[in-house]
C-alpha cells in the first residue's frame, strides 16, 4: 500500500489511494503519534498539490539531477532562523519546506 505523508504545523496528514486521509499529531520525542479527529481540508489540498507537483516534474525529468545539484547546501545558522529579532534586524523570513514523505510497503 502507498502512503504520503505531509508534515505542516505540528500535523501530519497521510492520503492513501482510494481518497482515504489520515491525520496525526505526530510526538518527536517519544516516535508516537495520535489519531486527529477533524480534518484540516487546507492542509490536505497543501499535501495533494505538493504531491501532483513532485509527481509530475518526477514523470517529465524535472527531478533528474543536474551537475549543478551537486554544489553543497548548509543549513542556515541557528541565529538566523525566523525569529522576530532576526527579521527585524535583517528583514528576511526564513520559511521551512514542508517535509513529504513516500511509503511504499
Amino acid at each position: 500500500m502507498k502512503k504520503l505523508g505531509y508534515l505542516r504545523g505540528g500535523r501530519l496528514t497521510v492520503l492513501e489511494p482510494q481518497r482515504k486521509v489520515e491525520r496525526f499529531r505526530p510526538d518527536f520525542a517519544t516516535g508516537d503519534a495520535s489519531a486527529v479527529e477533524s480534518i484540516d481540508q487546507t492542509q490536505v489540498n497543501s499535501a495533494i498539490t505538493y504531491y501532483q507537483v513532485a509527481a509530475n516534474l518526477f514523470k517529465d525529468g524535472g527531478l533528474a539531477r543536474r551537475s549543478e545539484d551537486a554544489t553543497l547546501v548548509r543549513p542556515l545558522p541557528a541565529e538566523e532562523s525566523a525569529d522576530a529579532a532576526s527579521v527585524a534586524a535583517t528583514g528576511k523570513v526564513v520559511v521551512p519546506a514542508p517535509v513529504i514523505t513516500l511509503v511504499t510497503q
